[in-house]
């Protein structure tokens, strides 16, 4: 059985350096979490997870765990339609949600991709710059 692993070279002074070799079992099956304080802290299985949220000041996003099989889709419909939504056809003709490939804090539930616009968006909050909040 291979497992892989991540090599870190961490800088401790001015020109040493120590080598550590965190395991994240094979197919990368596990999320090791690393302290340079402490070292490994714990490890979880990669899938324990469904939804992932990241705020950092006035960005955020929040992330779905796609390689557990979940799914998002957009209903197009308003709010006011809420009551009377049908799902019938929802995979075929409602529009799919992904989390970016290339930016972590672009996730599925954005309404709108990350920072495209000046008050930024995180699925139904929206961040007002004049009382530095979400709302």
């Amino acid at each position: 059985m291979r497992l892989s692993t991540i090599t870190a070279t961490i800088l401790i002074a001015a020109s040493a350096t120590s080598q550590v070799t965190v395991t994240t079992a094979p197919q990368n099956a596990q999320q090791t979490y690393y302290s340079l304080a402490n070292g490994v802290v714990t490890n979880h299985a990669l899938a324990d997870w469904d939804l992932a949220f990241e705020l950092t000041g006035i960005t955020g996003s929040i992330l779905l765990n796609t390689a557990k099989g979940h799914k998002l889709y957009k209903a197009p419909f308003t709010l006011a339609q809420w009551s009377s939504i049908d799902t019938t056809g929802l995979a075929a003709n409602w529009p799919q949600q992904h989390n970016s490939e290339t930016n972590w804090s672009s996730g599925a539930f954005q309404s709108r991709p990350h920072c495209q616009s000046f008050r930024p968006r995180l699925g139904h909050l929206q961040f007002h710059h004049a009382q530095h909040c979400w709302r």
